[in-house]
């Protein structure tokens, strides 16, 4: 009788220890869940945050931009304005100076509409057309043609 009582103590010990075991990682798991939820909330905290920042980033970016665009303009037009008074006391002709103004505002139009082109050369969007039309993985290796060199990686 002494054994089994040993036995049954043993066995509550041990059934104890298990829930004891148990309650320890459901408290765990309780933890981990609270903190999850923490960090959920951060992240979007943390996401709103940045978006305010660069939203105010990309105005003072707008704002330098049309600032320095406002300057380029007003110097242009001051040497332009200089240039056309220069020519009319030389040539004491008002058409010969309002041609000339004209012309280097001509030259400057197509030197500005050229170097556009050239900036907007070099920041092609072909590839990324390319690669967003492109079929997906499992798509491509159906249609993918051994013979063809092109659709093989």
């Amino acid at each position: 009788m002494a054994e089994e009582h040993h036995d049954s103590a043993a066995e509550n010990e041990q059934h104890d220890e298990q829930s004891a075991s148990l309650t320890r990682v459901a408290q765990l798991f309780q933890d981990y869940a609270q903190r999850w939820g923490e960090q959920i909330q951060c992240i979007f905290e943390l996401a709103a945050t940045e978006a305010k920042i660069s939203a105010k980033a990309l105005l003072l970016t707008l704002g330098l931009i049309v600032a320095i665009a406002m300057t380029a303009l007003v110097i242009w037009l001051t040497v332009v304005g200089a240039a056309a008074t220069v020519l009319y006391w030389l040539t004491q002709s008002m058409a010969l100076s309002i041609c000339g103004s004209l012309a280097a505002q001509l030259l400057l139009l197509w030197w500005l509409i050229r170097q556009m082109k050239l900036a907007l050369a070099q920041v092609s969007f072909e590839r990324t057309i390319a690669v967003s039309k492109k079929p997906s993985s499992s798509q491509e290796q159906t249609d993918a043609d051994p013979s063809d060199p092109e659709k093989t990686d």
